[in-house]
């Protein structure tokens, strides 16, 4: 029986460069217009208790799909602990749970 190869040849072809429109559209679906963004971000954090900490935060509370952030409604205010350390750590239903909140 034959080896396998456990590195596969360099290609050649050189990396894609990102589409500027394509990037630009796909900033704005996901987080809206900088107002918008401003006025997110000026809320307080959702959870609001003694733990939170660091600036506030855009958080996604849905996907839009595989790799894909959800539109700019599917956003809410969460500081960075709350963000970050709690959510992206235990995930959204145990997060809900956790704080008796419902996104």
């Amino acid at each position: 029986m034959k080896p396998r190869t456990r590195w596969l040849p360099r290609s050649t072809t050189p990396l894609k460069r990102r589409n500027a429109k394509r990037h630009a559209a796909n900033h704005l679906r996901a987080y809206g217009p900088e107002e918008r963004k401003a006025f997110v971000l000026s809320l307080p954090c959702t959870v609001r208790n003694s733990k939170c900490a660091g600036r506030m935060q855009q958080a996604h509370i849905e996907t839009g799909g595989t790799s894909r952030k959800a539109d700019a409604s599917k956003v809410v205010s969460l500081c960075r602990y709350h963000h970050i350390d709690v959510l992206h750590r235990i995930g959204r239903p145990a997060f809900e749970k956790m704080y008796c909140v419902d996104f």
